[in-house]
């Protein structure tokens, strides 16, 4: 027992490899062996003849990529038109979730008489389940007999009819069904960081004179905004790997104009059987997203010194 001790006083620095131990088994099985046998499969030309036995499927080196970055082909014109679809979809969650977030968490940041009531209101549509939020959604685009067309129609009536579900107003259908799913992440964010702000800061901007948008923009904005940008990759992130909601108001046939990469990526792995294909457009998918997920964290490793 004495060796033991001696051991560990002398060497302390194995001791942290030893702790490391369960949890890099944990990451090798379930992180590092998947990585690594994705990027096997996009490097062959696996299909539904090779599933029994994956490993004999014929190597095709960076043929699948290739393709990928060939506008030309049929792989690679898909591809680049969802990550284009991607990338729209992703920036106007941000562009509409943000300014919609701040005004709730600033209105809600001020007390009120029934202020508790308004705060589990704005929670609803985050708390509800995506698929749920997709299927409402869903049967409100309805062609004619939906929500959404029959309000439009006594509005305005050549609004009336209007296919919603596919066409270019799919992808419109798309973000405003993302839209109001997920903004009250952006108010969580900015309620919280509104909190942390003392309120000696207002007092003194009071005494000099500063109030309302002036106050806003001198005082609270510079002191929130680094938790705006932390919010903002977030919301990067999932919202370019969201494959629930287009799925769920769409199904396996969407239009071109909301077919974004994660739903293109399921198309060509289980409805067209290319699974070499579509495992080398999820690697790409995850090289893009390195950036933002790298930035993210850096910022919290920053705020945290």
């Amino acid at each position: 027992m004495q060796w033991r001790t001696t051991l560990f006083v002398q060497k302390p620095h194995r001791i942290p490899w030893w702790l490391f131990v369960p949890g890099g088994l944990i990451m090798t099985v379930f992180i590092v062996w998947p990585i690594l046998v994705s990027l096997y499969t996009s490097l062959t030309n696996l299909n539904v003849f090779f599933l029994a036995n994956w490993m004999t499927a014929p190597f095709a080196g960076f043929a699948n990529y290739a393709q990928i970055f060939n506008p030309v082909t049929p792989v690679g014109h898909s591809f680049w038109l969802s990550l284009g679809e991607a990338l729209t979809f992703t920036f106007s969650a941000i562009v509409l979730g943000l300014p919609l977030g701040v005004v709730a968490a600033l209105a809600m940041n001020r007390p009120f008489r029934g202020r508790a009531w308004f705060r589990i209101l704005f929670l609803i549509p985050y708390a509800i389940p995506i698929f749920v939020s997709g299927l409402v959604w869903r049967f409100m685009l309805l062609q004619r007999i939906g929500l959404v067309d029959r309000l439009l129609g006594l509005i305005y009536a050549p609004w009336a009819h209007v296919f919603w579900l596919i066409g270019p107003n799919a992808l419109i259908s798309l973000i405003a069904a993302n839209t109001w799913s997920s903004w009250p992440f952006f108010y969580l964010f900015t309620l919280s960081a509104l909190q942390s702000v003392p309120g000696e800061i207002y007092d003194a901007a009071d005494i000099d004179g500063s109030s309302g948008n002036k106050t806003f923009f001198a005082v609270t904005l510079p002191l929130i905004v680094r938790s705006l940008v932390i919010a903002g990759t977030l919301s990067f992130i999932y919202h370019f790997n969201n494959f629930t909601t287009p799925y769920v108001l769409f199904g396996t046939t969407p239009s071109p104009s909301a077919d974004t990469l994660p739903l293109n990526i399921y198309l060509f792995g289980f409805s067209q059987m290319q699974f070499g294909a579509a495992t080398a457009m999820s690697i790409l998918s995850m090289i893009i997203l390195a950036a933002p997920m790298a930035f993210y964290l850096r910022a919290v490793r920053v705020r945290e010194l």
